[in-house]
């Protein structure tokens, strides 16, 4: 797997939702009432067992299920934090 950097794994801002990645997964305020999310994926989050995809419509589909580009409407999402030692 690539290296990712911490200030890639999660980015926020009060002025929008969760960025996950160097914006492989945005949500964006009001998602559940707009398509302004999206997911470009892959980008930072781009490794051997995902090089299958490449940033078009078959990884956006795969990864967000945005069937029309890379943006979407999110109904619901839960963001966990996992700590290590």
């Amino acid at each position: 797997m690539t290296a990712v950097s911490d200030s890639n794994l999660i980015y926020c801002n009060n002025s929008y939702g969760p960025t996950f990645g160097g914006y492989d997964l945005v949500i964006n305020n009001n998602c559940n009432s707009n398509t302004d999310s999206y997911a470009d994926f892959p980008s930072t989050y781009n490794w051997e067992g995902l090089q299958k995809y490449s940033n078009g419509q078959q990884s956006y589909t795969a990864f967000s299920g945005a069937t029309s580009g890379y943006n979407f409407r999110v109904e619901e999402y839960e963001v966990f934090a996992v700590h290590y030692n």
